[in-house]
């Protein structure tokens, strides 16, 4: 039995969540580390439930936003701690204050990267990173509809496929969604979870240590990808830097499949608030002020307004009402109207991973074309990726010594 075309699956499992004879697993489909369902035949009895939960094949109801704000948490600490301007980092925070149920991304450098709840301040810390990779919530569903029964308020923060697939299947489970509300986060793309984990190999090799955390865009680093072992960095590269794994994310060379027909990157939005970067900010009307650390805020529905406002009310948002072409229309975000295209290297880099299992040489390869047209326009990073090429590494040595 197919459930949906296996191009434009995201991988969310909400089939597997819904099958009432558990014949369905989310695993690897194909040798790049695809998470796809995988159906049990002999224990399928063909009852179609699994389609009906389907984000891909149902209809998921969007609008387009009804408001635009650039915000950031008027906390200092969570806004200099955050991505952009801290606003999922103050959401949490009202919300663990508040016993609203919600559940953030955590990262584990080994198996994969997943969702929980999110119970405390500190949990904030490890919610608030951004994980540039496939995420799997296979254990959203059943834990918020079970809070929603209850009766509790929820929110859940995720990638707009994510925010589809629950409102679908809370649909398909006849759950009252009055009490929860959805915030999507402007997405590029997500590679699958093996690329990076062999990325990170690749890293404890050269370095003869063992990666226990990793960080995407760490602000005060020019947001630099960056590895810890026993709490001492021992890599960090920014995304324009020479690093194989956030450069080719950066070109978008190894997606999922599905995420370059996405049917979420568009100004229709699913979700009751969306956030990303603010881009093009006073492109459109005169902005006066400070633009660093700037969220994008696009409230959707009018309960995303209402429960935007709330933030607003209590103190802990600084924002400012601006057009809404201003945000859509912005170049640093294509995905509020088309997904990312698909680079011709893709399928260089695809053929070459499948016949030597080799992530580094595969995107090395792949990108070198890539990496020269995208430093055309980036002289200055290219002048100092060249520069990095040609010193010796023992003056490089020397150049760090001083300058600790």
């Amino acid at each position: 039995m197919k459930i949906c075309d296996l191009k434009k699956c995201t991988g969310c499992g909400a089939c597997r969540a819904s099958c009432p004879r558990k014949c369905i697993t989310m695993g690897e489909s194909d040798n790049t580390g695809t998470i796809r369902p995988m159906i049990n035949e002999a224990d399928c009895v063909e009852c179609g439930l699994c389609q009906r939960a389907c984000h891909v094949l149902c209809n998921v109801s969007s609008s387009r936003p009804l408001k635009c704000y650039a915000a950031r948490s008027a906390d200092e600490l969570l806004k200099n701690k955050g991505a952009s301007g801290g606003i999922a980092s103050l959401m949490y925070k009202y919300m663990v204050n508040r016993n609203i149920f919600s559940m953030g991304t955590y990262f584990d450098s080994y198996s994969c990267v997943g969702y929980k709840e999110v119970c405390s301040e500190e949990d904030i810390e490890w919610a608030r990173d951004s994980k540039y990779v496939y995420s799997d919530m296979i254990n959203v569903f059943e834990a918020y509809k079970e809070k929603l029964v209850d009766g509790m308020e929820c929110v859940f923060i995720g990638l707009p496929c994510q925010v589809a697939a629950l409102k679908r299947y809370l649909e398909f489970q006849k759950v009252n969604q009055s009490r929860i509300i959805f915030v999507d986060i402007v997405c590029h793309g997500t590679p699958n979870f093996k690329h990076l984990r062999e990325h990170l190999n690749y890293i404890e090799r050269k370095k003869r240590k063992i990666v226990d955390e990793v960080h995407f865009r760490q602000p005060k680093s020019n947001y630099s990808f960056s590895c810890y072992s026993a709490g001492k960095k021992i890599w960090s590269r920014t995304m324009h830097g020479n690093d194989t794994y956030f450069r080719g994310f950066s070109l978008g060379l190894f997606f999922r499949e599905n995420c370059y027909s996405c049917s979420y990157a568009n100004t229709n939005r699913v979700s009751d608030i969306t956030l990303g970067d603010y881009s093009g900010l006073g492109t459109v009307e005169k902005f006066v002020g400070d633009k660093s650390q700037m969220s994008l805020v696009l409230c959707n529905t009018e309960r995303g307004i209402e429960w935007f406002n709330k933030l607003c009310n209590e103190g802990m948002v600084e924002y400012y009402l601006r057009p809404i072409e201003e945000a859509i229309n912005a170049p640093g975000n294509p995905q509020l109207r088309v997904p990312s295209s698909k680079p011709i290297q893709k399928e260089m880099f695809d053929g070459l991973y499948l016949r030597t299992c080799d992530f580094e040489k595969s995107a090395r390869r792949a990108m070198r074309n890539l990496f020269i047209k995208y430093y055309f326009y980036l002289p200055i990073e290219g002048l100092k990726y060249v520069i990095k090429r040609i010193v010796p590494n023992r003056m490089k040595r020397v150049i760090r010594e001083l300058g600790e």
